[in-house]
Formats: structure tokens, C-alpha cells, sequence
């Protein structure tokens, strides 16, 4: 019997940015910040697990790129501007108010998780697992115990929904009941057609 519902955050609840781009233009680079570059997506998975901070990100990516990023005031937040998925909005306040539990298990960067605190955005949960805080990112099957464990419940009991299948594979490698999230209505379909909720 699934107790708890935890959600992805971007992707999932809320749409994408295309933040990268902007910030990209911004410093006069070309392709994608994050993912162009091995040291620098190393990096900015190591901010994103909480290892390091933005400026220490801001220093590999300058050392990489050959110029000097200065990062007064988070410039990894400059673009961020997310908005809700409502379809996905309503399917977690159709499972709380029907008495479920419902957290967000996310990836996320310090400058993203302020912005989303600062949008209400993780209002709609009981409860945010970010892993810049747990120190621990997916797919690391540990980032699923940490949170089985903090809840107090074993991993046959839990729904884990992402749009990362990776994060998929080992969410159900660690025993969660998961499914790769496409939209709102896939997803309340599948819980639907697995009697997991009406």
C-alpha cells in the first residue's frame, strides 16, 4: 500500500526554464553551461550535492573557460524564473486531500532552492528533500533510503515520480514503486490503472 508520494521538483511540478541558454548568452558562451565541459559538469553536480558552494563553482567554470566569472549575486539564479506544471499542481493537492502524504525529492543548486522558497513553490509539499541540504544526489540509490528513512517507512510503500529515467531505474532498484513522469496525466493514469489511487 503506497504512504507516500514523493515528486521531482523541476520537470515535474514545475517547467523548464531554459535558463541555461540565457546565462550563456549572458557570459558570451557558446552551447550549454553545465554539460559542455566534463570538469564543469562535475562541478556543478558537486554545488548541486552541496560540496562546494557557487563560487567555488564560478572558479572551475573560469579556470575551464579561460575568463574570470565574478558571482556577487548569484548569477546561477539570474535566469531562473520557474513556473508551475498546474496539471501536476493539481494531482498532488487531488492526493493530499484525500489524506496522503506528498514530498519533493529533488536535485537542486542553493540559488534555485532560494528562488523556489521565495515562489511558495514547495508550499504545496509536506515536506522538501533537497540535495544540495541532504548532501546526496540522484540517481545515488542513497538519496531514496535518506528519505525512507527520515519518513520512517519502507521503500514497497512509497510512489517516486521524475522525468529522469535513470533516477527511475534506481529508485526501483532500491524497491520504490516509480514511474517516468511525461505529464500530469500519464502519471494519474498509472496510479489509477495500479489501484494506487482512485
Amino acid at each position: 500500500m503506497i504512504k507516500l508520494f514523493v515528486f521531482d521538483m523541476g520537470g515535474v511540478v514545475v517547467g523548464e526554464t531554459g535558463f541555461d541558454k540565457k546565462l550563456a548568452n549572458y557570459l558570451g558562451v557558446e552551447g550549454r553551461i553545465f554539460h559542455d565541459d566534463k570538469e564543469v559538469e562535475k562541478a556543478i553536480w558537486s554545488h548541486m550535492e552541496g560540496k562546494i558552494d557557487e563560487n567555488q563553482f564560478w572558479d572551475v567554470f573560469s579556470e575551464v573557460n579561460g575568463s574570470f566569472v565574478e558571482s556577487k549575486n548569484s548569477l546561477l539564479g539570474k535566469f531562473f524564473n520557474p513556473s508551475f506544471n498546474e496539471g501536476t499542481v493539481k494531482l498532488i493537492k487531488d492526493l493530499k486531500s484525500r489524506g496522503n502524504r506528498v514530498v519533493c525529492g529533488t536535485n537542486v543548486i542553493d540559488a534555485h532552492y532560494k528562488i523556489h522558497m521565495l515562489k511558495g513553490q514547495y508550499d504545496i509539499f509536506d515536506k522538501v528533500y533537497a540535495s544540495h541540504l541532504m548532501h546526496i544526489i540522484k540517481p545515488n540509490i542513497d538519496f531514496y533510503r535518506y528519505i525512507c528513512e527520515k519518513e520512517k517507512i519502507d521503500s514497497s510503500n512509497v510512489f517516486f515520480t521524475d522525468d529522469r529515467e535513470e533516477n527511475i531505474l534506481t529508485a526501483r532498484e532500491y524497491g520504490l514503486n516509480a514511474e517516468v513522469f511525461m505529464d500530469a496525466e500519464q502519471i494519474r493514469n498509472y496510479l489509477k490503472i495500479n489501484n494506487i489511487f482512485a
